[in-house]
């Protein structure tokens, strides 16, 4: 059991990375401002300390690429209500836009990695897997 353990998270974050490279690359963001931008996303508005936080980089260094983003017009700021001193970030219209594009670009990523290394069998095997890799995500 170790052994699947260790190669299934070899493999799983080995395609992450290999996914995330292949569109990254053609995008316009670095690794880290669509990884900010995808935790807004799924955030719907949230701090820009838990940004850092989350991304693991420092708050200064968040603010800057906030402050990018902001100027790009890709993020919305708004006042916390209770608390004047808190600014919640959240996308806006053309921040989503990008999020579908990444998840575009990030399909046809892997579907060129399927297309390009697996064989018709390889693909069949791979549909029978996917319940069971469903369940692992549930």
């Amino acid at each position: 059991m170790d052994i699947l353990v260790d190669a299934l998270t070899t493999v799983i974050s080995g395609l992450h990375k290999t996914i995330r490279r292949s569109f990254s690359d053609s995008s316009s963001f670095s690794l880290t401002e669509l990884q900010t931008i995808a935790l807004i996303n799924r955030n719907g508005k949230i701090l820009p300390s838990e940004l850092a936080t989350k991304t693991k980089i420092t708050t200064p260094s968040m603010s800057q690429i906030l402050k990018k983003m902001e100027m790009r017009g890709i993020i919305n700021r708004q006042s916390c209500d209770s608390d004047k001193r808190k600014v919640f970030i959240s996308l806006s219209k053309a921040g989503k836009d990008i999020v579908e594009q990444a998840r575009f670009s990030r399909n046809e990523a892997l579907k060129t990695l399927i297309d390009a290394r697996l064989n018709v069998d390889e693909i069949k095997i791979l549909e029978q897997a996917l319940p069971i890799l469903q369940k692992l995500n549930a």
